[in-house]
């Protein structure tokens, strides 16, 4: 059932801590995003205490922690591959302004579906 299957695939080793965004699916045109743009820099069983907040834009957001403090993971759709290109762009173009923006901590892919995931810092009210 989708329950289990669920479950089993969150209990996956995600290991491969190292792979460059170009190992991923195609976009629409067959292409692949830039190999050289951002490694996997979090390994999924890291993100814990994962509760959906809202559908946004480009994916899923969800609420947990990560070595003990509040994030936000972005679950990117598989159809918006160069979004999430551009998305990446921006936010490393924008890590030295830390003060002003919410800081973007790394990105992390989930096993089973293999969804990107961008983990930021959480913006409590």
């Amino acid at each position: 059932d989708e329950f289990s299957k669920k479950r089993n695939c969150e209990d996956l080793d995600d290991s491969h801590n190292e792979t460059t965004i170009a190992s991923a699916q195609p976009n629409k045109r067959g292409k692949y995003l830039e190999p050289t743009l951002v490694l996997i820099t979090i390994e999924y069983r890291e993100l814990r205490d994962r509760k959906y907040i809202a559908k946004g834009g480009f994916g899923e957001v969800h609420k947990g922690k990560w070595k003990g403090q509040n994030v936000a993971m972005k679950f990117v759709d598989h159809e918006t591959p160069k979004i999430l290109e551009r998305e990446l762009k921006h936010l490393e173009k924008s890590k030295d302004c830390k003060e002003y923006i919410i800081q973007y901590l790394g990105l992390s892919q989930e096993p089973c579906m293999g969804k990107y995931v961008l983990v930021m810092q959480f913006a409590e009210k």
